[in-house]
């Protein structure tokens, strides 16, 4: 995907690519270089390895061992950091408009992970580096499975969190071999395969263990048999299709529809439903949680102990 071609109206040094036949120039501000650490140093000592030049009596010219499209874009981060997107106050909950334009708009996901590479190796701003991160972030309902991968590879632990969250749909062996050769190691895989292990036993679980009358309590005299057998029978149609995502108290609310003629099975039921969405939330949903384990047996003894009481 292009980048605009960069432009510096008033520049006082000189960008050349080494890359391309015959070599392009780019006009920049030296100013605007030196949010890089790099091109800083080099300011300072000029002995970073840089080949400097004089392309005449007044300008100087730093030749860099990069393709213009790349300089393009590495100069236009520095000029005109991008802004953080507007959604990242509401935590990157919402899906993103796409197709906004203007100053505001996200930068187009192809982009970002050469941009976050770049960031990284001219040593950018952390402002411009927590910048881009964002728009990524911002693309998470979106390239969940894309980002998980580059977050996982560069090391960025709290957005590989962030799309964790978004993987637990669909089910594991829906991905193709070009889906799994995107994840750059086994560990990075093996997170994601214990999170939806503990996440579907843990909810299988939770779901056989909850009772409409635990305990005797809300016991309805005159329908207790039948909605016993409904409900035990509910939760037999429903444990076996458990996934990662299934939202397992919604599933068995639509019981609450069937005993509405009673309102103590009424209540009872929907009090079932209740907890079990409590109890089902305390299970993890990202790899935050899981992601030190070697097994799901591990974490599901301790949720199932402490949390789903």
């Amino acid at each position: 995907m292009p980048w605009p071609a960069f432009h510096c109206d008033k520049p006082d040094f000189f960008v050349r690519s080494m890359r391309d036949d015959p070599p392009i120039q780019f006009g920049v501000l030296r100013k605007a270089l030196s949010q890089s650490e790099i091109f800083r140093d080099m300011f300072d000592c000029c002995d970073s390895g840089f080949a400097m030049s004089t392309a005449d009596d007044a300008d100087q010219v730093l030749d860099l061992d990069e393709p213009s499209e790349v300089l393009n874009v590495l100069l236009s981060l520095l000029h005109t950091p991008p802004a953080l997107p507007e959604y990242k106050e509401k935590g990157y909950a919402e899906k993103p408009s796409l197709t906004a334009s203007g100053p505001d708009a996200l930068i187009p996901f192809p982009l970002l992970p050469r941009m976050l590479q770049l960031a990284d190796k001219y040593a950018l701003s952390e402002n411009l580096q927590q910048s881009l991160l964002a728009h990524m972030a911002s693309y998470v309902s979106v390239y969940p499975l894309h980002i998980y991968a580059f977050a996982s590879r560069r090391g960025f632990q709290s957005l590989a969190i962030n799309a964790s969250k978004r993987l637990l749909h669909p089910r594991l062996a829906s991905y193709s071999p070009k889906d799994i050769e995107m994840i750059p190691s086994p560990e990075a895989w093996h997170k994601i395969v214990l999170l939806h292990d503990v996440r579907i036993r843990g909810l299988r679980k939770i779901l056989l263990g909850e009772e409409i009358f635990p305990h005797g309590y809300g016991t309805c005299s005159s329908h207790k048999d039948k909605a016993i057998v409904l409900w035990e029978q509910r939760k037999k149609d429903i444990v076996l299709r458990v996934e990662a995502a299934t939202d397992v108290a919604a599933e068995m609310g639509v019981l609450e529809d069937t005993f509405s003629s009673c309102r103590t099975c009424y209540n009872a039921c929907s009090a079932a439903v209740k907890m079990l969405a409590y109890k089902c939330q305390r299970l993890p949903t990202s790899i935050k949680k899981v992601g030190d384990l070697e097994t799901g047996d591990q974490w599901l003894s301790i949720v199932m102990e402490k949390y789903a009481r």
